[in-house]
């Protein structure tokens, strides 16, 4: 055994191998710990959240009850009703926030089914175009023949709306955003969303799926939780590239039927 020029005998390799060995393991160890810490606080911070917005939410719905009923028995102006419409409107962005933080809280629960993603990727772009061209932005849909997933369509949908929604916010007025299915190594299907919008900062890459971590002032930051928790829950991951000022493409594996 060599070290530079100089040798070194038999004994002194295998304690030091056995060292390093050592060393790895007491390091695995450590982020092993580390990673159960986090997990821990974050299932705690979950339920908490998850016990203010349960609480939160049967008085939200009777304010919006009420706020309706008066919009329709009171005679008030274009102006004035335009004030209880704000408010409706501002009530229902609370309820969802409520609702993701609940969802968030949850087991995920599937209804697996064999999907053919082609057609249901189509089906998603056509119930999503509509909302798209809201925001003056343009869906398009690309996908390989003959891929099979299974999953429960319902929570795909959800994760497909969730990146979509990201996807149109970060583009401008006229921009397309790509909805795409090829297959992948190791028998996976990837699904990809691609925009060219305004980009994920590198110092925020690593943090976008942590539970509450959002740069947006009215986000929850549960949104891309959620999504990674869902395909996580199908044996499956999500995976994001991003450039700041070119955009960001999501890509969300699934293991093929």
């Amino acid at each position: 055994f060599y070290i530079d020029d100089g040798t070194i005998d038999r004994d002194t390799y295998l304690v030091a191998r056995d060292l390093a060995a050592r060393v790895a393991l007491a390091v695995e160890r450590a982020d092993a710990v580390s990673a159960l810490e986090d997990a821990r606080r974050l299932a705690a911070l979950g339920q908490f959240a998850a016990a203010i917005a349960h609480d939160i939410r049967t008085p939200l719905t009777s304010i919006s009850l009420n706020v309706q009923i008066l919009r329709r028995k009171l005679q008030l102006s274009e102006d004035d009703r335009e004030h209880l419409d704000i408010a409706l409107e501002e009530l229902a962005r609370l309820d969802r926030s409520v609702a993701e933080i609940l969802d968030f809280a949850k087991p995920v629960k599937l209804a697996s089914e064999e999907i053919d993603v082609g057609e249901f990727l189509e089906q998603a772009a056509k119930g999503l175009t509509p909302v798209l061209s809201e925001r003056g932005v343009m869906l398009s849909f690309e996908a390989s023949d003959d891929l099979t997933i299974n999953g429960d369509p319902q929570r795909l949908r959800q994760v497909l709306a969730n990146l979509i929604g990201n996807a149109a916010d970060a583009s401008k007025p006229g921009a397309n955003v790509v909805l795409r299915a090829t297959p992948a190594n190791d028998g996976q299907v990837a699904i990809e969303v691609e925009d060219k919008g305004r980009g994920i900062g590198a110092d925020d890459l690593p943090r976008i799926f942590e539970p509450f971590f959002t740069t947006r002032p009215d986000g929850t930051g549960l949104g891309l939780a959620i999504c990674h928790k869902v395909v996580r829950a199908h044996g499956g991951d999500i995976r994001v590239r991003s450039v700041i000022g070119e955009g960001s493409t999501f890509t969300v594996m699934l293991p093929a039927a």
